[in-house]
């Protein structure tokens, strides 16, 4: 298992890849859809790649087996989380998004 919180999204490093390279589980830092949090919901939307899909892209190029997003936005409410976690669900089916009291089981 990696916990791997407050990781750059900038670019995957080669150090990061090889830690977590064929992880069962990356608890990785990176649910916010955008960056609208940061301005109350007024600001244009974020041209950059998104946290979670550069989580996504490391699992992947890592052969991680199974990856839970934590750290929502405070302005995302259920729906939004639902409409997130079937995105991320394309991308990485063993991916989830954390929640109070999630139960991971192997």
């Amino acid at each position: 298992m990696v916990y791997a919180t407050a990781t750059p999204t900038a670019r995957v490093d080669l150090d990061f890849l090889n830690l977590v390279h064929q992880a069962d589980l990356l608890i990785y830092d990176g649910t916010y859809a955008d960056l609208n949090y940061l301005y109350h919901q007024e600001a244009k939307r974020s041209v950059s790649i998104n946290p979670w899909e550069s989580g996504i892209d490391i699992a992947n190029k890592a052969k991680v087996k199974q990856m839970v997003l934590l750290h929502h936005s405070p302005v995302q409410d259920d729906e939004s989380l639902d409409q997130l976690q079937a995105d991320i669900r394309d991308r990485f089916p063993t991916a989830s998004i954390a929640y109070e009291g999630m139960l991971i089981d192997n």
